[in-house]
């Protein structure tokens, strides 16, 4: 929190080279694994993660007036952002040795937007957050690698009906919806689709 607004950062820790747009559901990790052969990894789009976040501090605090929220994803100095495309000018993504930088730039672009009183009051709102116990940081961390897991054992199945793309698609209606499913690249023609639990290697077939 400053007084040029409320930063929030989602925190990435990969190495490789990263590709991704701010709409793709999914970005892109590239490993090199020898011989000049590379390993390519997916990871849910942190853009679209930390409009969860945005959304979420935006209906708690329930502020009289429109606070203002800067969106920074920041990656580990260890990776190199290859081919990132940015549409809205509402997200930052950099690396963490551009912290300091980006975020001083941008509060000499945007001025002075919260009063001392302002950001105390939204001090006290957001501290108790901030006072989670190792083990639910834990939790935390795991779940979000069962998830990782989960989306890097699909990719590349094949269809056992037709042979297509097995590809993860999020259930739009019906007492499923919002939730992720497989299902068969070549659809409408082929309807095949497989549930996702959640869990490494866990899948039930619908």
């Amino acid at each position: 929190m400053h007084e040029s607004g409320i930063y929030v950062f989602e925190s990435k820790n990969y190495s490789g080279w990263i590709f991704g747009t701010e709409t793709q559901q999914y970005w892109t990790q590239t490993l090199p694994i020898g011989r000049g052969k590379t390993k390519k990894s997916k990871f849910f789009n942190p853009i679209i993660q930390n409009k969860v976040h945005l959304k979420w501090l935006q209906q708690f605090l329930e502020y009289e007036r429109q606070l203002p929220f800067y969106s920074y994803i920041i990656f580990s100095d260890r990776c190199t952002l290859k081919d990132i495309t940015l549409t809205s000018g509402s997200h930052f993504v950099i690396n963490r040795y551009n912290i300091l930088s980006a975020v001083q730039s941008n509060s000499a672009n945007v001025g002075i937007q919260l009063t001392p009183k302002e950001i105390d009051n939204l001090y006290e709102k957001l501290y108790p957050f901030t006072q989670i116990d190792e083990a639910q940081k834990l939790a935390h961390v795991e779940n979000i690698h069962r998830k990782q897991q989960a989306i890097t054992n699909v990719a590349g199945m094949r269809c056992p009906r037709c042979g297509g793309i097995l590809v993860i698609r999020t259930a739009t209606k019906g007492n499923r919806q919002g939730k992720k499913f497989l299902g068969c690249s070549n659809y409408p023609r082929c309807k095949y689709i497989e549930n996702i639990s959640g869990e490494a290697d866990s899948r039930e077939k619908l």
